[in-house]
């Protein structure tokens, strides 16, 4: 749900206070727009974002920590450390209006016909007569052979049907709203660096339409075109931290036995309700399945989704390469089921393309700001450097077993520095201590390094280095 995240302050009065509940009316029709699920404090202006994350971070740590004021929206979740996947299926909507109620027209009574004239004999019906049929004989085409093999076929006409053109595309305005929030949705994704957003389309989306969809938001976000050669600032907008997911899905209310989810086809599934959905709720189901069972390093990707019967809109399969080299996340039908066949993000960065990899590193993050605020206020000596290396290499040992880091060896998985390389004489002074930890994910097989940062105020820094 989108409710507002309350925190543990009454001497709340400068935050906007419940809209009260009106039964029988939604207020939609007027008010339907992006600021339903963002936090109008920090984002004033949704058709105009700040692309800084740092900017927004300030902002909102600001507000909820020092202010204690509400935060509203999908900002809400800002101080949530265990947040870990965030979606918002509503604003695929459009906004509406409530259609008019016509009255019925008053019921016609059928004239009476007249009595039939018994006094003469009716003239006897004949067949009408075939159209534009003057007497001629017809036309003759062809020999009067059937034709049984390919070449006689080959010199047939062909008739060409096309296709009715869809729908216009406004991302300005019928489509403001989904634009605004996936914007919204990957500034929070960059500022709190928690999460991963998982986004998904307008049901009636096609090719042309996702093609559109991706420029218009990349546009919004200041970046390039797709895939286009780009090394800009490293606070512009990090696409690593959203996902994108379609078609719909067909699913059905019904349950197997003892209430477990059926699969499509499968035993036990006895029908039920039909309904068309977007597929954000299912793939966040298959993400934390799969990190549950196997680990968050391993990709989301190839497993059956639970009470899916179609996909809507079918994608054909001369489409399929178009959207994957846009970063859309396909699911698709299988001979007895339905499953997403890649877990990307919609990162141009080789290094990101791997959702697995995103969220990896966002759970190297949390633990080591969990297990480095042991540090803290420990001399900068070098009992503190073996305390940490030590600390680290069990967790960074413990992720290699599991097979989250490649290479035959530790060694090769992962390096823990802290020296001279990263530290100088200067920042010993300054009561400053870096420690560079470089994680090569089972996919791809490049390094990362993300350093964890101790300032002079005792305060853990982490941050991803490039």
């Amino acid at each position: 749900g989108m409710g507002s995240f309350f925190v543990s302050s009454q001497a709340d009065t400068s935050g906007r206070a419940p809209l009260p509940i009106v039964h029988g009316t939604d207020d939609l029709a007027t008010s339907y727009g992006s600021t339903l699920f963002l936090d109008e404090a920090l984002v004033p202006n949704p058709a105009a974002q700040s692309r800084t994350a740092t900017t927004l971070d300030q902002q909102a740590t600001d507000r909820y920590s020092l202010q204690h004021l509400r935060l509203r929206g999908i900002h809400s979740l800002y101080p949530l450390e265990e947040v870990a996947l965030i979606a918002v299926p509503d604003a695929i909507h459009v906004a509406w209006t409530a259609a008019p109620v016509l009255e019925a027209p008053p019921p016609v009574e059928p004239a009476e016909e007249p009595p039939p004239d018994r006094a003469r004999f009716h003239a006897c019906i004949t067949a009408p007569a075939l159209p534009n049929d003057d007497g001629s004989p017809p036309d003759t085409t062809g020999n009067g052979q059937t034709a049984t093999n390919r070449d006689d076929l080959a010199d047939l006409p062909i008739l060409a049907f096309h296709e009715e053109a869809d729908r216009i595309l406004d991302f300005a305005g019928t489509y403001a709203t989904l634009l605004e929030v996936h914007q919204a949705l990957v500034n929070v994704g960059q500022a709190r660096r928690n999460w991963v957003a998982i986004l998904t389309l307008p049901e009636h989306f096609g090719v042309r339409h996702c093609r559109a969809w991706t420029t218009a938001l990349r546009e919004r976000l200041g970046l390039p075109a797709h895939s286009a050669a780009y090394r800009g600032p490293a606070n512009l907008a990090d696409l690593s931290y959203a996902a994108v997911y379609h078609p719909w899905l067909t699913t059905t209310d019904a349950l197997g036995d003892a209430g477990r989810a059926v699969v499509a086809n499968g035993p036990g599934n006895t029908g039920g309700a039909l309904r068309r959905v977007p597929p954000d709720g299912a793939v966040c189901g298959v993400i934390a399945a799969r990190a549950l069972e196997r680990g968050v390093w391993v990709a989301p990707a190839n497993v059956p989704l639970q009470r899916v019967l179609g996909l809507q809109p079918p994608i054909a399969d001369a489409e399929w390469a178009e959207l994957f080299a846009l970063g859309i996340n396909l699911i698709r039908p299988e001979p007895l089921d339905f499953r997403v066949m890649s877990a990307h993000t919609l990162s141009d960065e080789r290094e990101w393309l791997q959702l697995s990899v995103r969220r990896l590193l966002i759970l190297l993050r949390k633990v080591a700001l969990e297990r480095g605020m042991a540090y803290v206020f420990e001399n900068n000596d070098e009992q503190l450097r073996n305390a940490i290396t030590l600390t680290f290499d069990q967790l960074l040992q413990r992720l290699f077993a599991l097979g989250a880091l490649a290479g035959a060896t530790p060694q090769q998985g992962y390096r823990i520095v802290h020296d001279q390389r990263n530290n100088s004489a200067t920042d010993r002074e300054n009561g400053r201590f870096f420690v560079d930890i470089q994680v090569a994910p089972a996919q791809p097989l490049e390094f990362i390094t993300v350093r964890l940062l101790r300032n002079t105020d005792g305060e853990l820094q982490f941050s991803e280095l490039t």
